[in-house]
């Protein structure tokens, strides 16, 4: 077809391997080692696991895709890093388009869903499935190069919002911690730290009269005189979650999974 090419044309594959188990580590020791989603962030991963004896290894740039379900997801190796068997490492054969088949993947992966859905996958991703898969691919290389560079632009400005957001949201924990957690407004009280007029990090003075002056003991520890320990229940309502088959219609409102859920973004 007319400005398509099938990914194997366009890529070496490199399917994963896990390396083995005694090899792990979580303190640092040998590279990151990625075996699936679970450490994908909005681009690139966030390190976990380490491995001294990696059997599979992805370069710096390199598309890492995963073939077990959810499969389909892409994110980008930053560091040179070892690859399991839920992965897989895509690597154009030519460096340079390398981000736009980056897009072009990521734009492959609700077909994915619909792959599996109808039965074609299993759950598992062969490195024949991978090969044939089509992929949009501009005949002019100058025109690859314009997409990603438009596309990329966009994606990297995105990046720097969400690195920002992240800060800010790191922000607002340590606060909530400090106020609620710590209670350091009421220590401060306690011990004489606050003045009028003054204000402890994060804690405008204006709030000063909205948190007591002592704590008091409770069945979690001390809490802030006044307050109460409460069951979550009593709070708010929870209700648990459906596990739709494999057969259901993909119609409707979006069907959340644990896996579409990213811990950061």
């Amino acid at each position: 077809m007319a400005g398509e090419k099938r990914l194997g044309e366009v890529a070496e594959i490199i399917m994963g391997q896990s390396p083995p188990g005694e090899t792990y580590n979580e303190h640092g020791d040998g590279l990151p080692f990625f075996q699936g989603v679970a450490d994908f962030g909005y681009r690139f991963p966030t390190p976990r696991i380490y491995c001294t004896a990696p059997s599979r290894v992805a370069k710096p740039g390199d598309i890492m895709l995963s073939v077990r379900a959810p499969i389909g997801r892409v994110n980008i190796a930053d560091r040179e890093c070892a690859v399991g068997r839920g992965l897989s490492i895509i690597r154009a054969r030519t460096p340079e388009d390398t981000r736009y088949l980056e897009f072009a993947l990521r734009a492959k992966e609700s077909q994915w869903d619909a792959i599996e859905g109808s039965g074609s996958v299993f759950g598992n991703a062969t490195r024949r499935d991978l090969e044939m898969l089509p992929v949009s691919w501009p005949e002019e290389a100058s025109q690859r190069y314009a997409i990603a560079h438009i596309l990329g632009t966009l994606d990297d400005k995105i990046e720097l919002n969400r690195r920002m957001s992240e800060t800010l949201e790191a922000m607002a924990r340590a606060i909530f911690k400090a106020w609620f957690v710590d209670f350091e407004p009421v220590r401060a009280k306690m011990e004489g730290r606050w003045r009028r007029g003054e204000s402890l990090p994060g804690l405008p003075a204006h709030l000063y009269d909205l948190f007591p002056s002592r704590l008091v003991d409770s069945e979690l520890g001390e809490i802030p005189e006044g307050w109460e320990i409460k069951k979550l229940t009593y709070l708010c309502s929870t209700q648990y979650g459906y596990t739709a088959s494999a057969v259901d219609e993909p119609v409707g409102p979006k069907f959340l999974r644990i896996t579409d859920i990213n811990k950061r973004n």
